[in-house]
């Protein structure tokens, strides 16, 4: 199995005949830019994942490399605020669900 890494590249994305051939590519984090012309960075790292990384992926780098793994870096927001933001969620539905389960055992019904 042939193994490539790539690394802190910080929104700048090598061409495909930059990129080894391989089997498994790993993004070992910081491949989101970290810094954004407008907007919050989040917004931005989302943008590019989306708009650029998704593609690059997809798309010429598909020959290349046989499988994609990424793992997230310090400065990769994005998933830090989508993690946070799905444990919000999730939150809030255990409460909801807390308050039907102890409206249901007093007898209490919604009108």
């Amino acid at each position: 199995m042939r193994v490539a890494c790539l690394s802190d590249l910080h929104g700048l994305l090598p061409s495909p005949d930059e990129v080894p051939e391989c089997d498994l590519l790993v993004l070992a984090g910081d491949v989101l830019p970290d810094r954004v012309a407008a907007g919050s960075p989040v917004d931005g790292q989302r943008r590019f994942f989306f708009e650029a990384l998704c593609p690059w992926v997809q798309g010429p780098l598909a020959s290349r490399a046989g499988a994609v793994v990424a793992v997230a870096g310090n400065h990769d927001e994005l998933f830090a605020a989508e993690r946070l933001a799905r444990a919000a969620r999730h939150r809030r539905a255990g409460a909801a669900a807390a308050r039907r389960r102890r409206a249901h055992a007093s007898g209490a019904r919604p009108l």
